[in-house]
């Protein structure tokens, strides 16, 4: 900005910037005022160098003239110049003007409008009380130049028109005139003033609402956004949380994991978890955050189901619990360990419509929980609840695979020990003719033999190496795999083999023993059919009645 476009009425000055709306209406007031002045002043002082007109009538007066236009130029390009530094000159050049103008001119000149000038001239740059004093002030010389005029008491070359000492009336209508006019003016003037005012302070007070209502709403919306991220934080962490639930089995570590998780990302003072015991009486603390739950931890904390706690209160219920403050809820709460806590939110956790536990979350700050944070936080005892199930589904799982991994070995150690009974051990030799030719000193190397994680034998090799190389072993291993795999096919084929010479062997007898028409043919088929057996050397059937071997019992029950 340039020096001209800082003299402009429109533009404020440095020193009033962040000042009231009323002290910077009333500069450019001043301003507007200096400018028109000058601009009037130098045009008419022009005009009476050039002998068009004559300034107050005489010619030397123009220095007078010309030291008061140059005090209001020198105002004019002084814009930084303090107001309360130049309203006061300017209301008196005004006025000098006035009474100069009435000294040369009489009191119908000129003189009468800056004497106006003068009086609407404060109103505006000094206030109100400063107005009603310039009123008067006015008044009071506008009776007295009229008096004096009138008694002839100034220099009679001054014109007094009319007024002489015997025309007291024209001078009294001339001056109640006068005091009308400027009444008036100054009324309505006034009244212009004060509407503006009000104006500028119902503007400012609008304006300074307006602002209040933008800091309001901004502060709503700086909160808003705060709980925008809080919320996004919570997903995030409820997010994080329900990949460590997938991925994490052990119940210890997936608690202390959760707890942890929480606390640190949610900025909590605390965060626990509580499962109810066998007994259904007491939670039992599982997992707490910082030194206060290592401490409870290591002292074995619970608290009574249905008791007087929050997390008691919540098991019973199942139903979450808060308290916005807890000064104000202090019978649910009561733990030295944690005596910073001011609110606290108990959430139960819930499997088939039976609370099995709860979460506590506990911070520093009151009214730090509202309903939303009930239903975030209720959705990570949710996922604990399933955790828990899977958990147990798949501890359960892991008892059957055992279970079945037991009967598998006591399976295979059954049929192999049935099947090497029968045929007896069985063992395979090979000798390499060029190595056992040779002198050269030989190294045993054992090599169980593994059925399905059961020892089923051994390969004894003997080498000419103290150590079997990586490849060596990869290769008699992969040999191994597949030649038990073969023993075991061959074992079942012939178990089945056998199984289905037993089943047609029984179904010849069971042909004999329905082409037989009497008793003693089927003995006699049956005694025929088990002799077979290669390790019975004699056989006999004998059929007792049912009265002897009842006798035969007692007998040997009383022995």
């Amino acid at each position: 900005m340039n020096f001209f476009q800082s003299l402009l009425p429109s533009t404020t000055p440095n020193y009033l910037i962040g000042t009231s709306d009323t002290e910077i209406a009333r500069e450019k007031a001043l301003q507007r005022i200096l400018i028109t002045a000058t601009v009037f002043l130098s045009f008419a002082i022009a005009l009476s160098f050039a002998g068009i007109i004559s300034v107050f009538g005489q010619r030397n007066s123009l220095i007078g003239m010309t030291v008061i236009s140059s005090t209001f130029i020198l105002l004019t390009f002084l814009r930084n110049l303090q107001f309360k530094y130049k309203a006061g000159p300017v209301s008196t050049l005004i006025y000098i003007l006035a009474v100069a103008n009435f000294l040369f001119n009489g009191i119908t000149g000129a003189g009468m409008g800056f004497l106006i000038a003068h009086s609407l001239a404060v109103s505006v740059l000094l206030g109100q009380k400063a107005h009603y004093v310039s009123l008067a002030v006015v008044s009071l010389t506008y009776i007295a130049f009229g008096w004096l005029m009138g008694r002839s008491i100034l220099p009679s070359r001054f014109p007094v028109e009319d007024l002489t000492s015997h025309s007291i009336k024209a001078w009294s209508i001339m001056t109640t005139r006068f005091i009308m006019l400027l009444a008036l003016i100054s009324s309505t003037f006034l009244s212009l003033i004060n509407g503006l005012e009000n104006s500028i302070l119902k503007q400012a007070a609008l304006s300074d609402e307006l602002t209040i209502e933008k800091e309001n709403l901004e502060i709503r919306v700086q909160e808003r956004t705060e709980r925008l991220d809080l919320r996004v934080e919570q997903l995030r962490t409820i997010a994080e949380i329900s990949r460590s639930i997938s991925s994490i089995l052990d119940h210890e570590t997936l608690f202390q994991n959760v707890v942890n998780l929480l606390k640190d990302r949610l900025d909590l003072y605390y965060a626990g978890i509580f499962i109810v015991e066998e007994t259904g009486q007491f939670a039992i603390l599982r997992a707490g955050t910082g030194e206060a739950g290592r401490q409870m931890l290591a002292n074995g904390h619970r608290l009574q189901v249905g008791g007087t706690s929050m997390i008691g209160w919540s098991v019973i219920n199942r139903m979450p619990g808060i308290a916005l403050d807890v000064g104000q809820e202090a019978v649910r709460f009561n733990n030295p360990l944690l005596p910073e806590t001011r609110s606290e939110l108990a959430l139960p956790i819930l499997s088939k419509d039976n609370a099995i536990g709860a979460l506590t979350i506990q911070s520093d700050k009151p009214n730090a929980f509202d309903e939303e944070d009930i239903l975030i936080f209720q959705g990570i005892s949710d996922s604990l609840s399933v955790a828990l199930e899977n958990a147990r589904l798949f501890q359960q799982t892991q008892d059957n695979l055992n279970e079945i991994r037991y009967l598998s070995r006591q399976y295979l150690q059954e049929t192999w020990g049935s099947f090497m009974q029968t045929t007896g051990s069985l063992t395979s030799e090979f000798e390499n003719p060029l190595i056992a030719a040779s002198s050269t000193p030989t190294y045993s190397h054992t090599i169980p033999v593994f059925l399905r994680n059961e020892p089923i034998g051994e390969i004894i090799l003997e080498t000419a190496d103290e150590a079997l190389s990586s490849e060596d072993q990869q290769l008699i291993n992969s040999i191994t795999a597949q030649a038990v795999l073969s023993l075991e096919s061959t074992r079942l084929l012939q178990e089945t083999q056998r199984q289905a010479i037993q089943e047609e062997k029984i179904n010849q007898i069971s042909a004999q023993f329905t082409n037989a028409f009497d008793i003693q043919g089927v003995l006699e088929t049956a005694l025929k059919e088990i002799s077979q057996l290669p390790s019975v050397s004699e056989i006999a059937v004998h059929l007792v009645p049912p009265e002897n071997q009842l006798n035969k019992n007692a007998s040997e029950v009383s022995k």
